[in-house]
């Protein structure tokens, strides 16, 4: 049997941890920031960033299952690179209808404006 890469009881809880709680900020934060014109492209940014490590966080997951470690370390790798990598080409999508949104409403209301006057 291959050694495995980390002691998985200690340490299998990290990557789905660390990655869960960063995404679960980022859609706070998506949430709060979207409505602004100048955080907007951060957050497609760090949203695509977030998408990449989720991949990568796949990647080591299929590595690990084909390399025969345990299943505390594939499972580990391998959940939150399935669930990032289905889940934030969404939250991208989403992000940029509701900013389109925002942006067709703004435009409305300039229109309103003007009729007005």
């Amino acid at each position: 049997m291959i050694d495995p890469w980390f002691d998985p009881i200690q340490y299998s809880y990290l990557p789905g941890t660390i990655f869960g709680t960063t995404i679960g900020l980022w859609g706070a934060l998506m949430g709060c920031l979207c409505g602004y014109r100048t955080l907007f492209a951060w957050l497609i940014i760090s949203g695509c960033l977030l998408l990449a490590a989720s991949i990568i966080l796949l990647i080591l997951g299929i590595i690990a299952l084909k390399t025969g470690q345990p299943y505390g370390i594939w499972y580990a790798f391998l959940l939150p690179g399935i669930q990032g990598s289905f889940m934030l080409p969404f939250f991208l999508w989403l992000l940029r209808s509701r900013r389109l949104h925002i942006e067709l409403n703004a435009m409305m209301a300039e229109d309103l404006r003007d009729v007005s006057r």
